[in-house]
């Protein structure tokens, strides 16, 4: 899911984003957990990534992406094996990335055999065009923890507290999925400019973020 968190300043709207390391402007956006609602992980995700608490202002849509022959979304939890096998030695971690996929990354296909399928986690940076890979891990991972198919929500969001105009947040995670974000407030207008793909979901859902909501609707 992802968040568009809002907020009237000085008589304009903003928008909150955050910048981390190499990979671009950026809004929070996260995976929900199994058996978590929907609205619930949305609303956990914008405190992870901000450190503020926040209520829905209203539901924006829903998409579902094909990622094509190149990319899978990891589903399940994994360790990145030498061998296709459940029993094979783990692949030594990489410094930053390490050897482990978390539920909501996005990996490279390279190949798939008997069940198995051969990935790439790789870091970019996006702050360049084209983006460049920056580190790079590779092995095999089982074929059900992955999938060709995303279906991703959207939702406009208030914080309940005033924040200071820029701030950082340290995300929590696993070790190697540690980061600190710079978040600072944008206007609305002009349209700010995110890292693809997000830019197109704020370009379709642009309109609606000026628009004047209580509570959630569909």
């Amino acid at each position: 899911m992802t968040a568009f968190i809002t907020r009237e300043h000085r008589g304009r709207r903003e928008l909150l984003v955050f910048d981390h390391g190499l990979s671009g402007t950026q809004v929070p956006a996260g995976t929900v957990e199994y058996g978590e609602a929907l609205e619930a992980a949305v609303l956990r995700e914008v405190q992870e990534e901000t450190g503020y608490n926040g209520h829905l202002l209203r539901y924006l849509g829903q998409e579902t992406l094909d990622l094509g022959e190149a990319q899978r979304m990891v589903v399940k939890h994994a360790l990145l094996r030498q061998a296709p096998f459940a029993d094979a030695e783990v692949v030594a971690p990489e410094e930053i990335l390490g050897n482990a996929l978390r539920r909501g990354l996005t990996v490279r296909l390279e190949r798939q055999q008997e069940g198995w399928a051969y990935v790439y986690l790789e870091e970019f940076n996006l702050e360049v065009e084209p983006p460049r890979i920056i580190r790079s891990v590779g092995g095999w991972v089982p074929g059900d923890t992955l999938s060709r198919w995303v279906r991703r929500s959207f939702f406009q969001i208030q914080l309940y507290d005033e924040t200071p105009e820029r701030w950082e947040q340290f995300a929590e995670g696993p070790e190697q999925y540690q980061y600190t974000f710079h978040l600072y407030w944008q206007p609305l207008e002009p349209m700010p400019h995110l890292v693809a793909p997000q830019q197109a979901w704020l370009a379709r859902f642009y309109t609606h973020l000026f628009e004047h909501s209580v509570g959630l609707s569909s």
